[in-house]
């Protein structure tokens, strides 16, 4: 009987404490991610060598993120969607959006090559290329 009480007791400490324990895990999982963000940068290693003036910021882990912007002539962008296999639908309606982290004022885009792949979480891949600056702008998100 004594056996029994000990084994209930900490059956109870187990089933007290797990609940807790997953919501540290959850906090310590959204706090230490890795975060990278640049401007301006001439190179990276994840786009075409053609791309120039990029901005990125990128947040690893648990709801990761990767948003970008570049500078890319329309026939290279063509090649690196198609890498990518987006399937390119031409825009004209106005798009006007910020980009998380690395615009601060609002970007206009009146035309444009659009690929969007969204997921039931709300994430997924978001395309806009703006013909007429030739500059492409990318988010990728787990959320």
């Amino acid at each position: 009987m004594k056996i029994l009480k000990q084994i209930i007791k900490w059956l109870m400490i187990i089933a007290i404490s797990t609940p807790f324990i997953f919501i540290i895990l959850f906090i310590i999982s959204f706090s230490y991610t890795p975060e990278e963000t640049a401007f301006n940068q001439e190179k990276v290693e994840w786009l075409p060598d053609t791309a120039s003036n990029i901005n990125f910021y990128e947040r690893e882990g648990f709801g990761w993120i990767k948003v970008y912007n570049c500078h890319m002539k329309k026939s290279d962008f063509m090649e690196f969607a198609e890498q990518n296999e987006w399937k390119l639908a031409e825009d004209k309606r106005v798009h006007r959006f910020m980009q998380y982290k690395i615009n601060e004022e609002y970007v206009v885009i009146n035309h444009s090559l659009t690929y969007m792949k969204i997921e039931s979480n709300n994430g997924g891949t978001r395309v806009i290329y703006d013909i007429e600056n030739e500059k492409l702008y990318v988010t990728l998100s787990h959320r």
